[in-house]
């Protein structure tokens, strides 16, 4: 959403995004809770871990037998949610994958069956805000749009669409300049 004042586009957060403390906040999340109803000795994924915003909120109310496995494809979604998964080591079991692994990583843990699994799909507003992640369109900033900037390898499902800059990341601005038209 944008908003014109003389002349001038000026981006417009739209509301529910960010809370009175500064702090990203989940959307739907009573609703997404009502559905989900989380058992507390369930076994709940977060596909989409992001900001923890939906994570935290299962977690209360697991009781210590319960568990969440969250994944995500960008580890900092991990390093700025590092104090939520400190106070839940015990119930928390953060993956760095992308959500199309999931039945695999389930597999690799020995859980064969699962409550519920949340996808918050589709990209972040954090991403959105930070010009250099490569997705904003309200401000300057490199077509790069990775969900994971440290990934220098392809995913585990690339396809023939792949193709490698020197440094070894695919960006948007490498497909947009080397696949063929």
């Amino acid at each position: 959403m944008r908003e014109t004042i003389a002349g001038r586009c000026s981006p417009v957060p739209p509301a529910g995004r960010v809370g009175p403390d500064g702090r990203h906040r989940s959307v739907l999340l009573p609703e997404t809770l009502a559905l989900l109803t989380p058992l507390p000795d369930g076994i709940y994924v977060d596909a989409t871990f992001g900001d923890g915003g939906h994570s935290q909120a299962i977690l209360q109310r697991l009781g210590p037998h319960g568990r969440l496995v969250a994944l995500d494809r960008d580890r900092t979604a991990f390093q700025r949610n590092a104090a939520l998964l400190e106070r839940h080591a015990d119930q928390l079991i953060p993956i760095h994958t992308p959500f199309s692994r999931l039945k695999e990583v389930l597999a690799e843990r020995g859980i064969t069956a699962v409550q519920g699994v949340l996808f918050d799909l589709g990209v972040s507003s954090r991403q959105l805000d930070e010009p250099e992640r490569g997705f904003s369109f309200q401000a300057d900033g490199p077509l790069d749009m990775r969900m994971d900037h440290a990934e220098a390898d392809p995913p585990p499902q690339a396809d023939r669409l792949h193709a490698p800059t020197t440094s070894g990341a695919t960006t948007a601005a490498t497909l947009v300049n080397t696949l063929d038209r």
